[in-house]
């Protein structure tokens, strides 16, 4: 439940990290910042979303105002992109309008979800309650009377829609399906490869492990649906690329390997993934900071919230967000009101939501 062009070949290309801008919010409007808290785009907008690699963002301009602007049904929008100088490259007409995955978007007209490529041009035409971006297979999730099921990208139905619940395919070849009020694994021919067992299933395999729940607790499995980890921890965060989870225990937040083994013991407030650039979030004394996986702290903890993408970090601190280094050097005053949480990856759309972007105020 989560997010959505005529010329697009207007000097759009790959983008570097020197490049990165992304959605932030002052004073009612939205614009786009880069990595130094400076304006790419001016706040003009009433929301945007994130860009592509193609070098297109959603946008939509409303006369509501922001603090009723949130609310679901209140008024009818219709979304386009701009490129990355803040152009209108297409004009609002989506009810809602998803970022480009593998050369398609999701787009909503009129309460029913299909795609468009990269020129604007539906290619599958709006018809279905919900819908994902394309797996790495080629198959997306789709909603038909109220039960998921699978597409391909001509529209052609893959599996047919059968699940309470379906996440988009894995590198490995599995995708979490629910039924039955449990959660198990299936092929892309439907077949079931790991038992409907779980009370509570993560999407995606993780360094060869996948977060499952059971009787309450969280555990890890492999790809066979072997238990590699037994469901004991309060809470956990699937594995990060450095292959350590973030886990709850005893009320107490730390870090396992692949073993099961504490790394980082127990001793947060709460804690959060590690992220791309080494650090994870952790929360003490109701203040956010970081850690490196050694453990040490290298941001203390001094913030409301902290969000980090790549290597911009952006910290809340008295209903403001500013920008730090890695470090903890502050590089931007806070000042934006909000900022879109860019660390959102999973797009998933369904016709009860206008807007599920996730923004963080």
């Amino acid at each position: 439940m989560l997010i959505f062009i005529f010329n697009i070949n207007k000097g759009i290309g790959q983008i570097s990290d020197l490049d990165i801008i992304v959605p932030a919010g002052l004073n009612g409007k939205c614009g786009f910042i880069d990595k130094n808290g400076d304006w790419a785009i001016d706040p003009q907008f009433s929301d945007c979303g994130l860009f592509s690699d193609n070098g297109l963002a959603s946008f939509y301009i409303s006369d509501v105002p922001e603090e009723e602007r949130f609310v679901l049904f209140y008024h009818p929008i219709k979304k386009g992109y701009i490129n990355r100088k803040g152009e209108i490259i297409i004009e609002p007409q989506f009810n809602n309008a998803e970022k480009f995955v593998n050369g398609l978007a999701i787009v909503d007209i009129d309460g029913k979800f299909g795609y468009i490529d990269t020129t604007g041009k539906i290619v599958i035409n709006p018809q279905f309650e919900g819908a994902s971006d394309f797996g790495e297979n080629g198959l997306a999730v789709i909603k038909m009377n109220n039960k998921w099921g699978y597409i391909d990208k001509t529209g052609k139905i893959i599996i047919d829609p059968q699940f309470d619940e379906a996440g988009v395919f894995c590198k490995n070849g599995l995708a979490c399906v629910k039924t039955n009020d449990k959660y198990g694994y299936i092929d892309n021919k439907g077949n079931v490869v790991i038992d409907f067992q779980f009370d509570g299933a993560w999407y995606y395999f993780t360094n060869g492990l996948a977060l499952i729940r059971l009787n309450n607790k969280y555990g890890f499995i492999d790809k066979t649906g072997t238990m590699v980890i037994k469901p004991q921890f309060d809470f956990a965060e699937p594995f990060a690329e450095n292959g350590l989870a973030a886990i709850e225990f005893d009320d107490k937040g730390g870090y396992i390997d692949r073993t099961g083994k504490f790394v980082i013991n127990p001793q947060f407030e709460e804690v959060l993934s590690f992220s791309k650039n080494g650090l994870a979030r952790v929360k003490n004394n109701n203040k956010w900071g970081c850690i490196d996986q050694n453990g040490d702290i290298i941001i203390n903890n001094l913030y409301d919230y902290i969000l980090i993408y790549d290597n911009i970090i952006f910290v809340k601190q008295n209903r403001k967000w500013g920008i730090i280094d890695q470090k903890g050097k502050l590089i931007s005053l806070p000042q934006f009101d909000w900022v879109i949480d860019i660390t959102a990856s999973i797009h998933l759309v369904e016709m009860e939501f206008e807007d599920p972007t996730i923004v963080f105020h």
